[in-house]
C-alpha cells in the first residue's frame, strides 16, 4: 500500500477510520527511514502479511531481524520467508478469518512466543546476499553436472 495514495490504500484507510477498532490500528504508510522502521518493528508483537502473491516477503525478514515474528498467508514467498512455519506462523485459510484465528492462537497462554521470536531472528540472519550467492552457485554446479549426463 506504500504511501497511501492509491485508490486501494485510500479505501483501506477509510475502512480503518470507520472501524470500531480504529484506536488499535496504526497505518504508518511508506517508511523510508531505516531507524524509524526498525523502531516500529521492534515494538510490534507480530507483522501480519496478507499478500496473495509474493516474490519474497522482505518485510517479514526485516521484522524478524528486529525480533518480530510474522503471521503470513499460505503463499509462496511468504512461506519461504518464515522458513515454512519454523520461523513464523502460516495461516490455514488465506482470509481475514484465517489471520484472526492465528493471531488469537499466538496470544494464547500456551503459545511459546519467545521461541518463535528467537527462531525468526535466527532465520533472518541466514537471509543475505552471500547465502543467496552460494545457493545460486550450487544450483549452477548441479545444472552443469546434470547437463554432462544428457
Amino acid at each position: 500500500m506504500g504511501s497511501g495514495r492509491s485508490s486501494y490504500a485510500k479505501s483501506f484507510i477509510k475502512k480503518v477510520a470507520s472501524s470500531k477498532y480504529k484506536k488499535d490500528i496504526t497505518y504508518h504508510g511508506s517508511i523510508l527511514d531505516g531507524i524509524e522502521k526498525a523502531h516500529i518493528m521492534r515494538n510490534c508483537h507480530f507483522i501480519c502479511c496478507t499478500s496473495v502473491r509474493e516474490g519474497w516477503g522482505i518485510i517479514v525478514t526485516e521484522a524478524a531481524s528486529q525480533g518480530t515474528p510474522a503471521i503470513v498467508y499460505n503463499v509462496n514467498g511468504l512461506k519461504d520467508a518464515v522458513d515454512y512455519g519454523k520461523a513464523g506462523i502460516i495461516c490455514n485459510l488465506n482470509s481475514p478469518l484465517g489471520m484472526a484465528e492465528k493471531i488469537i492462537e499466538a496470544f494464547s497462554p500456551s503459545f511459546d512466543y519467545a521461541n518463535l521470536q528467537f527462531q525468526s531472528y535466527q532465520f533472518s540472519k541466514t537471509v543475505n546476499i552471500k547465502n543467496a550467492y552460494l545457493v545460486f552457485e550450487s544450483a549452477l554446479r548441479l545444472s552443469e553436472v546434470n547437463s554432462n549426463f544428457v
